[in-house]
């Protein structure tokens, strides 16, 4: 007699291609899946981003400058850290003071491989409870959601949400801006642990306090 067996189970593919990405993309033909990493800088005009930026382009990566206060700080980009004409074929700008989702589909749109995602984006300590979960939960949510599919048929990609040492200490009058933080980065744990197995991660990055203006005061 022959048995019947049922197998439940869950087949994962990997596909590849020996094709270069095509270059036609309005952000230049220096996006290619070569020699080097595109990083995605997600509230770049930071102190701490800029200095990030800055490192990522001297070692030869290629950074998308991405802030809603873009035309603010462009300039001051162009000084502080372009200062080398070189840079200039390795940075794009874009402005997510427009319609945040829709400059984030258009970048996925586009045939560019996508390395590594920072997210820098946050608010100020004194804001409300609302303010902070907009931007420091919510807009990183809505930041994976859109960018999920783009990297997941990569195969490939980090996120990393840039948190602080404060989740575990107590400071006065920063719960709201803590409870923020410690939403995303639960997010980013559960996220990791779906994704992993799809070449994807997802990492929180606690900075302790830094001496930078947004940090003055806090000693």
């Amino acid at each position: 007699k022959h048995s019947e067996i049922k197998l439940n189970a869950i087949h994962n593919v990997t596909l590849t291609s020996k094709e270069e990405w095509t270059n036609d993309s309005k952000f230049g033909n220096y996006f290619k899946r070569n020699n080097y990493k595109t990083y995605l800088i997600l509230g770049a005009s930071s102190e701490i981003a800029l200095n990030l930026i800055n490192k990522l382009l001297i070692d030869g990566n290629h950074v998308i400058f991405a802030s809603r206060s873009l035309n603010k700080h462009k300039s001051d980009l162009e000084t502080k850290i372009i200062d080398n004409k070189s840079y200039s074929t390795q940075i794009s700008f874009l402005d997510l003071s427009l319609d945040y989702t829709k400059q984030l589909n258009d970048l996925c749109e586009n045939d560019i491989f996508i390395d590594h995602i920072f997210y820098f984006s946050s608010t100020p300590i004194n804001s409300d409870l609302n303010s902070h979960m907009n931007i420091n939960y919510s807009r990183y949510k809505l930041t994976i959601d859109t960018l999920l599919p783009k990297i997941l048929s990569q195969q490939s990609g980090v996120f990393s949400y840039i948190s602080t040492s404060a989740l575990s200490k107590y400071i006065e009058d920063w719960d709201s801006y803590i409870a923020s933080k410690a939403a995303a980065e639960n997010l980013n744990l559960r996220l990791d642990n779906k994704f992993k197995q799809y070449g994807l991660r997802f990492s929180n990055i606690r900075l302790p306090l830094v001496d930078s203006n947004f940090s003055k005061g806090f000693s």
